[in-house]
């Protein structure tokens, strides 16, 4: 398919999907469009890079501070769950893209669960992970992650969870530790 032609079949499915929209409170004070694609898509443009996304974003008239996905999670929840250096990177890409004061507002955003992008994070590394050395390292992308956000307004009391309250003994001794290291990055 030529370029011309690719062009306005990309032209023809977006104007399919947007169709296929729903209405979503931002918290910003206006009420966006945004399908379940814009989202992907944002999301995939942020991991593979400053350059991708750009170009993305230039095509789009989607405001990343405005995406929710269906369980009300913003763009800073769906980045909690990427893995590895995905994580920060692309949290460092977003800190670099929208003011303080959006930041500050996606950091406090609660998804319909009523978790914050930090408790997002933190029950999946706790929940997920494989606890057998409790050592938590200084270098654990989720732990770099969690600091970032706490740096940038996310409340520490958001890292005590009832969901985390059932944990077996290995999962709580893990959690325990990423606490502590947690609190000795802070310092």
């Amino acid at each position: 398919m030529n370029s011309e032609r690719q062009e306005q079949y990309e032209t023809s499915q977006v104007s399919y999907l947007k169709t296929r929209s729903v209405s979503v409170d931002s918290g910003f004070g206006n009420e966006e469009v945004i399908n379940k694609t814009d989202i992907q898509t944002a999301l995939e443009k942020i991991k593979k890079g400053k350059r991708k996304f750009e170009k993305w974003q230039k095509k789009s008239s989607v405001d990343i501070r405005n995406i929710r996905d269906e369980e009300g999670s913003n763009i800073l929840h769906l980045i909690a769950r990427l893995k590895k250096k995905q994580k920060c990177r692309s949290l460092n890409f977003l800190i670099e893209r929208i003011s303080e004061e959006d930041l500050a507002k996606l950091v406090d955003s609660k998804n319909k669960e009523e978790k914050t992008p930090l408790q997002v994070a933190l029950i999946d590394k706790i929940k997920k992970g494989k606890h057998g050395s409790h050592t938590v390292q200084s270098n654990d992308n989720t732990l770099k992650f969690l600091v970032t956000l706490l740096e940038h307004g996310a409340k520490p009391d958001q890292l005590e969870l009832e969901t985390l309250q059932g944990l077996d003994e290995k999962q709580n001794e893990y959690y325990r530790k990423f606490l502590e290291k947690l609190a000795e990055s802070m310092s």
